[in-house]
């Protein structure tokens, strides 16, 4: 984990997503202490000679939790927060970054970036060219209801763990696993042109998925999709509108009920092994059927032929 050392960290902690929203900026406060940090890096190397530079500052924070049958499988979270600057001198680039984002760090980096550039430029084959641009001043964000990050670790666990009882209290249900990402990814964007960009995307994921036995065979089952949950650029509110809960016992009687009917025997099917798999695979598909309520249920068996 990368924290600041200017204090902007604690400042930020005030701010919920429904600020990052367009029309909803964030506190003139916070915008200009990013606005300042910035001028430190392009007053530098402008006042050294650089043709143009930009200036990104990233604050990307992620939270990841797992539980499998109603224990903790993984908790993790990472922050990071830095400054990368980029210089053309000479018609060569140079770059540099640090994770403080104090003036003294600031102003340091962006003279090595520039004394990148002027070693690039010594050993450069083309010129670098850029494409005349207008400078851009906006602030984007995506959706966003609830800042996932204004939920505690302790809150999500408690729905995973949940969840999975749900799931292991269909009888058959061998195994449980339920998971949620969490992620905000915020950026400023500055340059000699004038652009002043602030972006903020926020991403909310969650699903689960049960698993049966039966014999040799094993079911899964997953929701709401079989790629780890549903992922989606918007806040918390996508926890609440995916139903995970409400949707938990249907999932795991899916899985279990999969599960027995395409279990069949060594001895089944007249053709060997491979005329038992294609009736195992009708059966899964006819319980399929029957589980979403489309048909139903009928037991195909080898030798009984519709």
């Amino acid at each position: 984990m990368i924290l600041m050392g200017t204090g902007l960290r604690d400042m930020k902690a005030q701010f919920s997503c429904l600020n990052l929203l367009p029309g909803n900026h964030l506190s003139s406060k916070f915008a200009m202490s990013m606005k300042q940090i910035a001028d430190w890096a392009l007053n530098t190397v402008t006042q050294r000679g650089a043709g143009y530079a930009d200036v990104r500052i990233v604050d990307h924070r992620q939270r990841a939790l797992a539980t499998k049958n109603g224990k903790v499988g993984h908790a993790g979270s990472a922050e990071s927060l830095g400054i990368g600057i980029r210089v053309l001198v000479n018609d060569a680039w140079g770059f540099a970054a640090t994770d403080n984002l104090g003036r003294e760090a600031v102003e340091k980096t962006a003279a090595q970036a520039l004394e990148i550039a002027r070693a690039s430029a010594s050993v450069k084959e083309q010129p670098v060219r850029l494409a005349p641009e207008p400078a851009v001043k906006i602030d984007w964000a995506t959706p966003c209801k609830i800042d996932p990050f204004s939920t505690s670790v302790d809150q999500n666990l408690d729905l995973l763990t949940r969840i999975d009882a749900e799931l292991l209290a269909v009888k058959g249900v061998t195994l449980a696993e339920s998971s949620m990402h969490l992620g905000r990814y915020e950026q400023w964007f500055y340059n000699t042109d004038g652009s002043d960009i602030h972006q903020t995307r926020v991403s909310t994921g969650a699903g689960f998925s049960a698993l049966a036995f039966q014999g040799t065979e094993i079911m899964k089952r997953s929701y709401p999709n079989s790629f780890g949950g549903q992922h989606q650029n918007k806040g918390y509110e996508l926890v609440d509108e995916l139903k995970l809960l409400e949707n938990a016992p249907r999932i795991g009687g899916i899985a279990v009920s999969l599960a027995v009917y395409s279990w069949i025997g060594p001895r089944a099917g007249p053709r060997g092994t491979g005329s038992a798999g294609r009736w195992r695979l009708r059966n899964i598909r006819e319980r399929e059927n029957v589980a979403e309520g489309r048909r139903s249920a009928t037991t195909v068996r080898p030798g009984n032929r519709e």
